[in-house]
This record gives C-alpha cells, structure tokens and sequence, in this order.
C-alpha cells in the first residue's frame, strides 16, 4: 500500500523496481496524508504496477503484479493467488496491517481446505500417512514412509503409481523386505508394499504347464508348491527370503548349481513410469550378475509367466531339500539380516575377503558381521543407521586395503 501521492510521485521508478523482486505484488490504492489533496497529483497505484510490469518484462522473470481497488477485493482474491510454501508480506505505512488477521484467516482455511482433500484423497486410495517399515524390511532397520500403500491386487498396484505420478511423488516398491538396507529414518514419497499374490496356469501339455505369477508372491511357498506339483523351476529357491517381484528385480540366483530365478521366464506385464501396462518379453530384462533392466527403468512387476518342465515331484523334493539343507550350513537363518550385503567380484567370495581381514563377527553398536557367513551382516536388535554405514565404510576400507578391490553393494541402500 503506497504512503502519500508525493511520495508515490518522486518515487515511482524506485517502487517499480524494488517491488518486482518480489514473485507476486498486489497493490492497493494510495493512502494518502491529511494534508494532501489527491487531485492536485497526476498520479496512482496503478502506475506502480504499470512501473512493475514494464521492469518484469525486460528481465523476462515468470513473476506477476496485480492491482485491487479495495481491501475486500484482495483479500477475496488472495485464496486464488497464494500457493503452498508462499509467504506474505504487507508494507506501507497506512492502514494495510489491518489485513494480517484476514491474510492469516485465508491461509488457515486453504490449508484446512487442502488437509481435507488430502484426507479424502488418500482414504480413496487407501493410503496411510507416516507408516512405520521397522517390521517391513528383514534387516529391521527402524524407519517410516511419508505415504503408504499396501497393494493387495494388480489394481493397486497400477493405482499406486498413477497416485505417485499425479502427486508428483517418489515411489518406492518394498517386496518382501530383503536384499534391502534402509539408511533413512524417513522415506520421503509413496512406499508400495506389494502383497499381491496369485497363482494360475495360463497353459498346459502333457510336458509342461505355464504358470502366471504375482510379483508379491512370496518365493518360499511358490518353490513349496511347484515342488510338490513336479514342476521344474525354482526346486534351487528354497529359503530364498522376498517375493517373485524382487527375485526377477535382482535376478536371484542359486551357485550349486547355477540357477538363476528368471531362467523359466516366459513374458511378463509391467507399469511403465507413465503408468501404462505392457506386455515384455524375457529378453527385455537383459539379465545379468545381480542385475535385471527393472533397476534401471523402474518399472513395476505385475505378473510373470513361467514356463515349467514337468517331473517326479520326488526328484525335485530331493533337490529342494538338499540347497536349503546347504544354505542353512552355509548362511545365517532366522536371523535379521537383509542377505549377502556386497556382490562378488570377478568370480571371488567376497565373504572370504572379509573373512581374511579378520572381520568375522566385528561389530559396530548393534550391528555384526556373521560368525556363520561374512558377507552378512546381522542386526542384534536395536541397529542404527548410523552404525551400519559405518560398519560398511570399515569393510570397504580393509577389503580394498589387502585386495586392491572396491567392493559394490549387492542389497538396496534406501
């Protein structure tokens, strides 16, 4: 609000710049002195805007000025004009203070306006608000979510990400929990915890039969029933923590022999990051060590067809029984570990690298290395985030200091 017609006068070019810094300025009419007659100036508070407009235009700044006639006319616009995140300043020296009860009357309803949208928004969806994922992820490290779904079906899964894109939110898809080190105490974004689980043959002959499955199928009872059926496939899989998703994401594998979960896959439906499904086949996902093009693309997982051999159940039973019999020899089971923290390299255990500097069953604060497998680190109970990233800098630091190696992370830092 401009302070006497004089001032405004001398002043005029000086207003005009000053006030264009600012994103938006919304100015009242003159408020003039008891000793000024208004008409004996040639001037208003329209050609401060006038002023303010023509500086915006040469510096091509994506700014606004607008003019009110009345206090009641701004203050019926300002619902329009404020967005989140805005603050507001009133100057001049007249009467514009009185504002400040109805300016903060308008930015309290707005914001009651949005919490209630929100509120519905995410009801519709079924979203929860600062969900706790302590008990989501194997490693149990303590941490929440700003938004959280849990997807129970195909739909909600394509709605969760629609949700996240129309919001304009990260997305993240939390499987079965392993394989995963959550750094953060808070993911910012939506959190998908994908429970979607369903199984059916899609085809069959007398050799084979092809089965669609669900991303959040959990891998133990998926090898559970294939075996039992004589299905060929995943026998290797046994005690393989997470989900059907997550297994093709990292493109799981078994080493006696060398099985890889994707093996058997035949074609597979996935979210784009627009949102649309399509349909791929087993090429698209270039898989490789550890690796599947989902990492790269970020695409979710639907469902995946796989195409099983049909053999005597007891063969496969007999198979399945002997890997898990090894993996529990081998690796630490029932424990709270997220699985092998860092990928071999060239072949080489990284375990015994570990092993070798002497690092079997170091801990820093509730977090150890296994005394069973070295490339596990195991959470006592009560981890913080804090000491895992410092347990893993100290084994990068001794691995690389006796073999020359930098080591990579085999799980998912969040």
């Amino acid at each position: 609000q401009p302070h006497t017609y004089s001032r405004t006068q001398n002043l005029l070019k000086e207003f005009g710049e000053s006030l264009s810094l600012a994103d938006i300025s919304l100015v009242l009419p003159i408020f003039a002195s008891a000793r000024e007659n208004a008409s004996n100036f040639n001037v208003s508070s329209k050609d401060i805007v006038a002023k303010i407009k023509d500086t915006l235009k040469e510096d091509s700044l994506n700014k606004d000025c607008l003019y009110f006639e009345s206090d009641d006319q701004l203050i019926n616009q300002l619902d329009r004009i404020l967005k989140e995140g805005d603050v507001v300043f009133t100057m001049g020296a007249g009467d514009v203070y009185k504002l400040r009860k109805q300016i903060i009357k308008t930015i309290d309803q707005k914001s009651k306006i949005k919490d209630q949208k929100e509120n519905e928004l995410l009801i519709n969806y079924k979203i929860e608000k600062n969900k706790d994922l302590t008990f989501f992820n194997t490693l149990r490290t303590k941490t929440t979510s700003e938004y959280f779904l849990e997807a129970k079906t195909r739909e909600d899964l394509i709605k969760g990400k629609k949700f996240a894109l129309e919001n304009k939110l990260d997305l993240f898809i939390l499987a079965g929990g392993s394989n995963l080190a959550i750094v953060q105490d808070k993911i910012n974004g939506l959190v998908i915890k994908n429970n979607y689980k369903e199984l059916k043959i899609v085809g069959e002959t007398n050799k084979d039969v092809l089965l669609s499955i669900s991303s959040g199928y959990p891998v133990s009872i998926l090898v559970n029933e294939t075996v039992n059926k004589g299905y060929q496939g995943f026998e290797y899989h046994k005690g393989l923590p997470g989900t059907v998703g997550g297994a093709i994401y990292m493109n799981s594998k078994w080493t006696k022999p060398i099985s890889y979960f994707g093996d058997s896959l035949v074609t597979s439906y996935l979210v784009t990051e627009l949102g649309e499904v399509k349909q791929v086949d087993r090429d698209y996902f270039k898989f490789d060590y550890d690796y599947s093009i989902l990492q790269k693309t970020k695409e979710i997982l639907l469902e995946a067809v796989f195409k099983l051999k049909k053999v005597d159940p007891a063969i496969l039973k007999e198979k399945s029984d002997r890997a898990f019999e090894y993996r529990k020899k081998t690796q630490p089971m029932g424990t709270k570990t997220s699985g092998c923290f860092f990928k071999n390299v060239d072949g080489k255990s990284v375990g015994q690298m570990i092993d070798k500097v002497g690092l079997k069953g170091f801990s820093v604060g509730d977090f150890f290395i296994s005394p069973v497998h070295a490339n596990f680190i195991i959470n006592r109970g009560n981890g913080q985030a804090k000491d895992l990233i410092k347990l893993v800098k100290i084994i990068k630091e001794r691995v690389k200091e006796k073999f020359r190696v930098e080591l990579e992370e085999e799980v998912i830092i969040v």
